[in-house]
């Protein structure tokens, strides 16, 4: 899909793959991938670092509430990897998902889900999809007490790329793992899952783009699973791609990401929890705006984050929105500096506020984090390195 490919969130085989030790950029060397408030109060980060001795690791680090690191957390050997999203852990600790690259095989990864205590130190770590190229975009803990990642899984570079999910339990063994696709004898199809949750009942959600290729995108898409992740019924949408999802309490589902309209835009949609759209709406001008991750607000709203740039401009910022209930814009804020800057994790706080991770190049490259009011006026910014 065109536009995955320039952006960080989503660096694989596309950039960190590329990089060997002695071949390190000033940019891109570090970016936040997923934002959890932990229950003491403090946040977690995940992401990836770059490491003199071992190169790109995924990386967790824990910061307090004015942004000053508690812990930090790598893993990786001498090849890429890195963690897409963080949540808290069953019974306390974090657990990621993301990918690690084969030891013997630069070019193929397995899908990663690891699991750490509280200070960061190793619990269990579990690879799914291994002598394949499988990828762990998001997580989801389950009522008994597991874990459910989602992601992609493709047999080789030019096969079709088909939903990947993989379920641990408690201790991160397997329970099982499910292939989604549509094979086709033709063409490569690239069916890829960005975001999941379980909803009260046990089933899980999952969203995504369907039926892409390797040049652009398929359509963004609401799937339904039984809790062993078995496909029940699949809603399309606009061609783009969900990158999160939120249930509500009354059961609807609030889908973010992109759309391809005006070039592209970031995506907002609303769908009952038999997945009929209720409303939808997108966000752009002429240049790139691009949707990451949303939550629903305190007040019945919703907030996403990502990533904004002009026409023909190579600078990016990091763009924040507030949506009332009914999806209307209620305002937009943008933050960076002078070279690209990219919101990709957020979080709402207790006072109605919000932080957002990211990367900024502007000045270096930095692992992005900062703290809003609840109205987005930034009160701090911290650079992590």
């Amino acid at each position: 899909m065109k536009q995955i490919s320039a952006i960080l969130l989503l660096v694989t085989l596309i950039f960190l793959q590329s990089c060997k030790k002695d071949e390190i950029v000033e940019s891109y060397q570090r970016g936040g991938n997923s934002l959890v408030a932990a229950p003491d109060g403090n946040m977690v980060i995940a992401g990836f670092n770059n490491s003199e001795s071992s190169g790109f690791d995924a990386f967790l680090t824990k910061v307090n509430s004015s942004g000053e690191v508690i812990w930090e957390s790598s893993y990786g050997d001498n090849n890429s990897d890195a963690y897409y999203h963080v949540i808290n852990g069953v019974g306390g600790g974090y657990v990621a998902s993301g990918f690690q690259t084969s030891t013997t095989s630069n070019s193929r990864t397995s899908m990663l889900i690891r699991k750490v205590k509280e200070d960061g130190s190793a619990e269990w770590a579990s690879l799914f999809g291994v002598g394949s190229i499988s990828q762990g975009f998001s997580l989801t803990s389950t009522s008994d007490s597991g874990y459910i990642a989602c992601g992609y899984i493709m047999d080789d570079f030019d096969d079709d790329r088909d939903i990947y999910l993989a379920k641990v339990n408690s201790s991160g063994e397997k329970v099982w793992d499910k292939r989604i696709g549509s094979n086709t004898s033709t063409s490569a199809k690239y069916d890829e899952a960005y975001a999941i949750a379980e909803a009260s009942d046990g089933s899980v959600f999952i969203t995504g783009s369907m039926a892409g290729n390797v040049s652009c995108c398929g359509d963004a898409f609401l799937m339904k699973l039984s809790s062993t992740g078995d496909s029940l019924w699949t809603k399309t949408f606009s061609e783009g791609l969900g990158y999160s999802l939120e249930i509500a309490s009354d059961g609807t589902i609030a889908i973010g990401g992109m759309v391809e309209a005006n070039g592209q835009d970031l995506y907002l949609i609303k769908v009952t929890a038999s997945g009929e759209k209720v409303w939808e709406k997108t966000f752009g001008g002429t240049g790139f705006d691009y949707g990451t991750t949303l939550v629903l607000a305190d007040d019945g709203g919703y907030a996403i984050t990502g990533i904004t740039a002009a026409s023909g401009s190579a600078n990016q910022n990091i763009l924040l929105n507030k949506y009332d209930s009914g999806g209307n814009l209620s305002w937009t804020k943008t933050y960076g500096g002078d070279d690209v800057d990219q919101g990709v994790g957020i979080i709402q706080h207790a006072d109605g506020g919000f932080s957002i991770t990211g990367l900024s190049n502007s000045g270096g490259s930095f692992i992005f984090l900062n703290r809003t009011s609840s109205t987005g006026e930034e009160i701090w910014q911290k650079k992590l390195n």
